[in-house]
């Protein structure tokens, strides 16, 4: 623990209980193992002492259950002492959410939220609850358009969830409607993107050298491979100038971030680097931007800005005669 932070450990050690018993039942054994690893104010304790500190929530008004488990008593915070002042459309929105993330087929993304319901379950009134219950009985009868939206994923999107958390390289058989033949294609995969209905997977290419976008839509087939990815240590960021009125209100995009000092950048002029967007995707964006914007970094990237503007006005040159 820093030396120049001072706690009452005491009162940290209750609260850090709080925290866990609110998501899933524990033992007293299971709850002295989270205090003694703790990273802020780890310490050995009793059993005593955590007893004590269980009777405290209890007489603070926090509902403390226990069940008994193969001769093992567990612990959980039943309902906040504190509860949530939620109307009529919050909890609709809730049980829409809960009822589309349902729909995605992705288990870490359905399981992350399905904790985040149980914890927010404990923070609501009796009767918020009820017509939670209501609202999702009511989703499941009329949301069928909803929840199908992504069955044609169904086999394929555990499997892409998988090898981005993985961290393996992964092979995958690629195939565009305009496409001759299958592409066979390395992948060192980052992440899923939703765009609309489509859904596409996002990594690095080591053989092209780059950062690539595949939808789901035409992976006819992707396996795992025994590398491990390199693809934090490998990546670079696209950078590029902005100018003018850009230059004076630019709003970041999630992973970028201001480059200062930067080689290219000159008077009235800021450097962005961009670490995550796919190049297809960040490519029409600056395209948006017209006279204000310059690719500037790297120059696979600079180029194909500068042959995509050529063609573009090649086809008002042609229209022109």
């Amino acid at each position: 623990m820093n030396k120049k932070t001072k706690i009452n450990s005491t009162a940290y050690r209750i609260m850090l209980l709080m925290k866990n018993l609110a998501q899933k039942s524990l033992s007293i054994d299971e709850l002295i193992t989270i205090i003694e690893n703790d990273e802020i104010d780890p310490k050995f304790i009793s059993r005593e002492a955590v007893i004590k500190y269980l009777n405290t929530l209890k007489s603070a008004g926090v509902n403390i259950c226990k069940i008994k488990k193969n001769r093992t008593y567990y612990y959980y915070v039943d309902k906040q002492p504190q509860l949530l002042n939620m109307d009529k459309n919050d909890i609709s929105s809730l049980a829409f959410t809960e009822n589309y993330i349902n729909s995605l087929y992705q288990n870490k993304i359905i399981n992350d939220f399905a904790k985040f319901m149980n914890i927010t379950s404990k923070f609501l009134t009796d009767d918020d609850l009820k017509l939670l219950n209501k609202e999702r009985k009511k989703l499941k009868q009329t949301q069928t358009k909803l929840n199908n939206n992504y069955n044609k994923y169904r086999d394929i999107l555990p499997k892409a969830e998988q090898s981005c958390s993985d961290g393996q390289r992964v092979f995958i058989k690629y195939r565009l409607p305009s496409d001759e033949m299958t592409k066979n294609i390395t992948l060192e995969p980052k992440l899923l993107k939703y765009d609309s209905k489509n859904i596409c997977l996002i990594g690095y290419n080591p053989i092209a050298g780059e950062k690539q976008a595949f939808l789901l839509d035409y992976i006819e087939e992707i396996r795992q491979l025994p590398q491990k990815s390199k693809y934090d240590n490998i990546m670079t960021p696209v950078m590029f100038k902005l100018k003018g009125r850009l230059a004076k209100g630019y709003n970041l995009y999630d992973n970028e971030k201001f480059v200062e000092n930067s080689e290219y950048q000159d008077e009235d002029s800021i450097i962005v680097a961009n670490y995550e967007d796919d190049k297809e995707y960040l490519l029409k964006r600056l395209l948006r931007y017209g006279e204000y914007c310059e690719a500037v970094y790297p120059k696979s990237f600079r180029n194909k800005f500068i042959q995509t503007v050529k063609e573009t006005l090649l086809n008002y040159e042609k229209s022109s005669h």
